[in-house]
């Protein structure tokens, strides 16, 4: 029997459009099966779609966690915009010693034993170019944190940062200009205290220079002492 040329290419045509259609893309990028927020990178495993004998294979899915964005609002002491100070010192009243670069800072006042203050010295950025920082004191992140007497501590500028440990007059304790007076709360954020200077609250940035300051006690009876760097005093700008 001889089959003519038409009705050959009329059965190529009805065969090739009865096979399976591959519906799937040659390079996809998303998982065929949403993985759940919940299930953790180390356990996640992507569920393929059944697929027809002539798809080709799907590739494996990428269960890697991607990097999370940044969720600590700025004003934490995380973000960039947060200066804290390089060098904590403790300067006794009325000895005039210095102890240079300690792991704490400490306001102390009994009205028997010398006065303790803390000295701080402070590196502006560059990047604090044009900025308004102000001064903050914060001991939400150190359980060790104390706080008793009045509580509370006035900030001075000093004419210089502290340079180095000295036993006794002249020392390196240079107060200048008083900023404000705070009040300090252990766990969490010292609040300024109204009726005296508000300077520490805004004051143009100094970027790309270093200054000192100085944390005083207040009253007759003050202690105020905090982990050096981990808690305590800062500089934010913006």
């Amino acid at each position: 029997m001889r089959f003519s040329t038409s009705a050959v290419a009329l059965a190529a045509i009805s065969f090739t459009s009865a096979l399976p259609t591959n519906t799937y893309s040659s390079t996809p990028t998303n998982c065929t099966t949403p993985i759940p927020s919940s299930t953790s990178c180390s356990s996640a495993t992507p569920t393929p779609q059944p697929c027809k004998p002539s798809c080709p294979p799907l590739p494996a899915c990428n269960t890697s966690c991607p990097t999370p964005p940044p969720t600590t609002p700025c004003g934490k002491p995380t973000c960039s915009n947060i200066i804290k100070p390089r060098v904590t010192s403790l300067y006794e009243v009325w000895t005039g010693a210095v102890r240079h670069n300690t792991t704490n800072g400490k306001i102390f006042k009994d009205g028997k034993t010398t006065d303790i203050t803390t000295l701080l010295t402070f590196d502006f950025p560059p990047e604090s170019a044009g900025k308004t920082c102000s001064f903050h004191f914060d001991l939400a992140s150190d359980a060790s944190a104390k706080v008793s007497g009045t509580g509370q501590f006035d900030v001075f500028t000093s004419l210089a940062p502290a340079a180095g440990s000295t036993s006794s007059w002249p020392s390196d304790n240079l107060r200048d200009q008083h900023l404000g007076r705070m009040t300090a709360q252990r766990g969490g954020a010292a609040a300024w205290v109204s009726g005296f200077p508000a300077l520490g609250q805004g004051f143009p940035c100094p970027a790309g220079k270093t200054y000192g300051g100085e944390l005083v006690g207040v009253g007759d009876a003050d202690f105020i002492e905090w982990l050096a760097g981990t808690s305590g005093a800062s500089i934010r700008w913006l």
